[in-house]
This record gives structure tokens, sequence and C-alpha cells, in this order.
């Protein structure tokens, strides 16, 4: 698979199932489906309909391949308690996808919407640890 045939777009409601289907693999590669994480979140099934549905606030952004094949994505949200700052949310990609780049595309691309919205400076921080991986968001603030 070739980066370069890849589209960066914004979530629609026929991607909420691959979607869902990515993060609850992910999460199962590292035996993070238990309870207290997104694996059991009902309104994973549903992530365009949260994305969409205040899109001057947030945005989700997926990446597709040339034939229209989701191959993951990135939200990006207001943060709750402080002005002009907004974190990363449900970065995902899938297996196939991984070690391409995409990552990086969809980061740059949130980053773009942050200095938009102006919440442009970040700074990356822990949230927490876990024996397999060890998370961060990234948190943009003016």
């Amino acid at each position: 698979m070739d980066s370069e045939n890849t589209i960066i777009r914004q979530i629609r409601e026929d991607d909420d199932k691959a979607l869902a289907d990515i993060i609850r693999k992910n999460l199962e590669k590292f035996h993070l489906d238990i309870p207290g994480t997104v694996y059991f979140d009902p309104e994973l099934n549903h992530l365009s309909r949260y994305y969409t549905g205040n899109s001057g606030n947030r945005a989700y952004f997926v990446v597709e391949d040339g034939q229209g094949l989701v191959l993951g994505g990135i939200g990006i949200d207001c943060f709750p308690g402080f002005e002009n700052c907004a974190e990363i949310q449900k970065l995902y990609l899938s297996e196939e996808a991984k070690g391409r780049g995409l990552g990086k595309k969809l980061l740059q691309k949130s980053m773009l919407l942050g200095q938009d919205i102006k919440v442009c400076i970040w700074k990356p921080t822990r949230i927490w640890r876990l024996p397999f991986i060890c998370t961060k968001r990234l948190v943009f603030m003016k």
C-alpha cells in the first residue's frame, strides 16, 4: 500500500462500522478489550454522529486508500475546562496501514484544524500507562 494513494477527509456515517472495527482490533491486540476502555463504549459504533454533531468545535478525519477502504482516523475536540484548548482523540490505524506515515499525516491534518480554530500550540502529555502500551495526548493550547 502506497501512502501517496490515500485520501484524508471528514468522517461520514458510512465510516462508522469500519472505524469501530479498526479501533476494537487495536485494543484487542494489546489486550485492552476490557471494561473502562472505549472498546465497550456504545458510542464507538456512531463516531460520525458525535464528531459531526458540533462541527465547529470538533472533527474526525478518516484516511482511506485509493479504492475507498477506510484505513483509520483521528479526532480533535475541545478540551473541557480550558479556553482555546483541544485534544487529539481516537488515533487508530488498521494493521496494514501502520508504518507508512499515515498517522503522521492524520496528526498534521488535525494540527492544521487546531490552528484554524485558534488552538495552535501543542505539547505532549502522558495520560496513562498499561503493561503493553504508553498513550499520549497532544494538547493544543493558544
